[in-house]
């Protein structure tokens, strides 16, 4: 057995050995922690944020506006849910209390938002940002504070995703081109 392949076969062991003592908290868990699960849909005639049971009864419309509400992501407690919502002319990235109640705009800008991801503490969330030429993938705090570019590159970043060790997958929407000054270009697809 060549050593890359023994390499791979031990990490593999060592990695099924840590994974199951992780803590079971992670952002958009379905179903969430109180065992309901948020999905979008257009039954009332425009895109709403909705909860249902696992068993799928109990459907009940969250967010209900007369505005698109769409990509809801549950925090890690089970307590809110933050979602996009294009309420006030663009898209932002909002946060809702489980049960529909205290609706409140998080970013709060004139550019459009949306994705909204919970960081598996609940202290921050990841969400897409249109910088004017691009999106990006910007963090702030959970409540809308400290909205900070993190993946600041010349093409399209979308859709980002924490994973269980706080750390932040970022998928890229097409092909990428190399960055100023001769850095490193990214491949497409999650890094």
């Amino acid at each position: 057995m060549n050593r890359s392949l023994s390499v791979l076969i031990i990490s593999i062991l060592l990695l099924s050995a840590v994974v199951p003592s992780l803590p079971k908290i992670y952002a958009g868990t379905f179903p969430g922690v109180n065992g309901k699960i948020a999905f979008t849909s257009v039954r009332d005639g425009n895109f709403e944020v909705y909860i249902m049971n696992a068993d799928g009864t109990g459907q009940t419309n969250l967010s209900n506006n007369v505005a698109s509400d769409l990509l809801p992501s549950w925090s890690p407690d089970g307590k809110k849910i933050a979602f996009s919502s294009n309420r006030d002319g663009n898209f932002e990235v909002y946060v809702m209390n489980a049960d529909g109640s205290g609706q409140t705009n998080l970013s709060n800008n004139v550019t459009t938002d949306l994705d909204p991801s919970w960081s598996p503490d609940g202290t921050k969330i990841a969400f897409t940002k249109f910088t004017g030429g691009d999106f990006e993938i910007f963090v702030m705090n959970a409540d809308g504070t400290g909205q900070t570019n993190l993946s600041n590159h010349v093409r399209i970043d979308r859709s980002p995703d924490w994973g269980p060790a706080a750390a932040i997958r970022v998928c890229l929407a097409e092909p990428t081109v190399p960055r100023p000054r001769g850095q490193a270009s990214h491949q497409s697809g999650c890094r």
